[in-house]
């Protein structure tokens, strides 16, 4: 059942098949009770998995997973300053009605693949997710741009711009030029909302 869904029994592949996790204080048998599942790529990271004998706060001995972490992508910080965020007030209303339905309707052309798209495993080593996932971002920020153009006329054709989408409005973007001899990424942070008028981080 565990292999249907790609997952591993990461102590059932790493202990020797004596192991045991329970004992029947009343009879004094001994069982596998407990299991760690594990996606593969995280399976990959595993370094040493281990039953603890000396723990006695239950019948139940704890299985310990070590990871070898050094080589895990570093988590993107994401800024959360309020201070440099566009006052959407001296905007019309209407207008900024009208970039919402705009900016909605750009977004539904994109097409996806829910599964790769979708993949939140920061230890994954498909190349391809991480292809699928950067595509869809800069697809989303060119529908954003593409609106603020529409509505707004701006225009900011020199730079191309991939963003990472965290939960609420903040947005995370690395600056990048367009291909003029100049190196691709600049990391230069910006701070985006809501359209192709960008704050300088």
């Amino acid at each position: 059942m565990c292999g249907d869904r790609d997952m591993v029994i990461a102590d059932v592949t790493a202990l020797p098949p004596t192991s045991f996790t329970h004992v029947n204080q009343g009879c004094l048998s001994r069982t596998w009770l407990d299991h760690v599942l594990l996606s593969p790529c995280l399976f990959d990271m595993m370094d040493e998995c281990s039953i603890m004998f000396n723990s006695v706060s239950s019948d139940h001995f704890p299985l310990v997973v070590d990871f070898k972490v050094n080589g895990l992508p570093a988590l993107t910080q994401v800024r959360q300053d309020n201070a440099t965020r566009i006052k959407w007030d001296f905007r019309d209303k209407r207008k900024r009605e009208k970039y919402g339905r705009v900016v909605t309707e750009l977004r539904s052309g994109i097409a996806i693949d829910p599964v790769r798209v979708c993949c939140f495993q920061n230890a994954c080593l498909d190349r391809g997710h991480h292809d699928d996932i950067n595509a869809f971002h800069e697809a989303l920020i060119e529908c954003m741009v593409r609106a603020g153009q529409t509505v707004f006329g701006f225009c900011r054709k020199r730079w191309r711009t991939i963003i990472l989408y965290q939960a609420g409005m903040s947005l995370l973007v690395r600056r990048t030029r367009e291909p003029h001899g100049s190196p691709s990424l600049s990391g230069k942070r910006v701070v985006v909302r809501a359209g192709g008028h960008w704050l300088r981080g």
